[in-house]
Parts: C-alpha cells; structure tokens; sequence
C-alpha cells in the first residue's frame, strides 16, 4: 500500500471522528451535604475524552419550587476530535439548605434528564460507628497477663 492510498483513507477516518459525538455513560444522580451544610446534587459518570459530549455540564440554574427541585444545565454541542479512553467525571449544583422532608430532583441538559429524590434527613443522620471492644474473656486474660508482668518486675527490682 502505498502512501497515496494512505492519506484519503486517515483523512476518511479523521473526518468520521471529527462529527461522531461521544456519550457519557453509567451516569447516576446522587446527592451530599456540602461543607457550608448545604446540599448538592452531583451527576457522575464516565465520558470518552476531554472535548466529547454529550455529558451533563455545570448547571445554569437551580429552581426551586416547594417540593419540586429543576436544575438545568446549558447543551454543549462539542464533538471528539480522537477517540479517548473512558474516565470518570463528576459535576455538582449547589441546592442549599433545605427544609422539607422530600424534594423530586430532575436535572435537565437539552432532551437528557436525570431523576432523584432528596430526603435530607436521611443524609443529616449520622452512622453509627462500631467501636472495637474486647469480650469479658479477652479482659480477664489481659488482666492476668498485665499482673504476672507487673509481677516479674517487682521480684526483679528487689533482687537488685
């Protein structure tokens, strides 16, 4: 093959990746409490390359409306120029603080929408965190342990 037969063929092929739109994928709607205490919506995913859509962007705005939480993010319509690996991306929307019991979320990009429901107690609770302890057999043994240490010592420092 011969460097002429070459060249239409990768201009084919840049040409066919320059306006082949990439698509984010395993994209989930979470929320967390933010560090001003606060909530945040966050959409995380994975997109194919820095430059590719569609994938969700950082919102425009947020709406709230009684229970009813609409967050809308601009349309990018950038296209991969290469094909990339896939990586993970990560995009917020600061709700504020918020004090009904449930809120429905829908994040809008274009004709994409992402759905969740917010109950905010349920991230204010704390988890409980288990704390190692030792049974009433591990105390006793350490108990023993700790007095024929303290034992030795004292016959030890009266030899001496």
């Amino acid at each position: 093959m011969s460097l002429r037969n070459i060249v239409p063929i990768g201009f084919l092929l840049a040409l066919f990746f320059a306006f082949t739109p990439a698509h984010a994928r395993n994209e989930v709607l979470s929320f967390r409490i933010a560090s001003n205490g606060g909530f945040q919506a966050v959409v995380s995913g994975e997109s194919d390359g820095p430059g590719c859509n569609p994938e969700f962007t950082q919102p425009s705005s947020v709406e709230v409306t009684g229970a009813s939480i609409t967050i809308n993010s601009p349309f990018d319509y950038s296209f991969c120029s290469i094909p990339a690996s896939w990586h993970p991306y990560e995009v917020t929307a600061e709700l504020g603080v918020l004090s009904g019991s449930t809120y429905e979320i829908i994040w809008m990009q274009g004709t994409w929408q992402l759905h969740g429901v917010l109950v905010p107690s349920q991230l204010l609770r704390t988890p409980a965190i288990p704390l190692p302890t030792l049974s009433l057999a591990w105390l006793a043994l350490l108990g023993l342990l700790l007095s024929v240490l303290a034992f030795s010592f004292s016959r030890r420092s009266m030899k001496m």
